[in-house]
């Protein structure tokens, strides 16, 4: 078994004894430490207070849609009598007349083996490049 000295090759001949290093070691934790809940703390404050800032949101924003859907119900309820024709002129366009809506574009069989018909031979042309 080694012999302990102070000042010796047994404690890094640092010259302090080993009580004194491990009070210095407890008052460098006891610092770290500190700092640490000191930072917690203040995050913990930082998200409280990021906290009542969403709630503040989030009550203001409830009362804002409450409010629009008031509004909305009483703008529909109320009876307009041209209501049902701005309707209707909104589905048939800008400055065109009543009864006038737009016709959807109709095809016939033969335009549509046509195209059929050249889109296969495209793919077919593909595939023959392909394979070379």
């Amino acid at each position: 078994m080694a012999n302990r000295k102070t000042g010796g090759a047994a404690d890094g001949g640092s010259g302090r004894s080993t009580g004194t290093r491990i009070d210095g070691f407890a008052e460098d934790l006891g610092k770290v430490l500190g700092t640490a809940r000191a930072r917690a703390e203040g995050w913990i404050s930082q998200r409280q207070e990021i906290v009542r800032h969403l709630t503040d949101l989030r009550d203001t924003a409830s009362k804002l849609l409450a409010a629009l859907g008031h509004e909305a119900e009483r703008t529909v309820g109320r009876e307009h009598p041209a209501g049902p024709r701005r309707m209707e002129a909104a589905r048939r366009g800008p400055g065109r007349p009543p009864g006038s809506r737009r016709k959807k574009p109709t095809m016939s069989a033969e335009a549509r083996k046509a195209i059929s018909d050249a889109q296969k031979k495209r793919w077919a042309a593909q595939r023959t490049r392909m394979k070379k």
